[in-house]
């Protein structure tokens, strides 16, 4: 699997800070996507006994380590080196469940805080009949 240099460029510019974890996680998905591992992101990987391993099992099970390697890879390439050093020993589903209890509630607070000023008359009071005017609802 070589990863595309393109794709990664994207990631490359756009390397993982505090302020932009949406729009790196939306980059991510997008590179994963493209060399077939997104899957890692959304599973934790199969779970395999030490004792009756079938052969399906156990290719199963490599493919999946290979993929998380990968996708492990291409995203601390992509993170700030503060980051790389928090998240350099774990595998990407769980760097992901890391980093969305870091970010996702931040950025929701920062939406939050963008749609109140949008929505305030101008005297600071929300004011939803002339948002919804402006917008033709009424």
């Amino acid at each position: 699997m070589s990863t595309n240099v393109t794709l990664c460029s994207i990631l490359n510019l756009n390397k993982l800070t505090d302020p932009n974890y949406l729009d790196w996680y939306h980059n991510l998905r997008i590179v994963l996507k493209a060399e077939n591992i997104l899957y890692v992101l959304d599973t934790s990987g199969p779970l395999v006994s030490l004792d009756d391993v079938t052969v399906d099992q156990q290719q199963a099970y490599l493919k999946y380590s290979e993929d998380n390697d990968m996708a492990t890879c291409i995203m601390l390439a992509s993170m700030s080196p503060e980051l790389q050093k928090q998240h350099q020993y774990i595998d990407a589903y769980t760097i992901i469940f890391h980093l969305k209890e870091l970010f996702e509630e931040q950025a929701r607070i920062e939406q939050y805080e963008i749609s109140k000023l949008l929505f305030q008359d101008g005297g600071g009071n929300f004011n939803r009949i002339s948002c919804a005017e402006d917008v033709g609802l009424y």
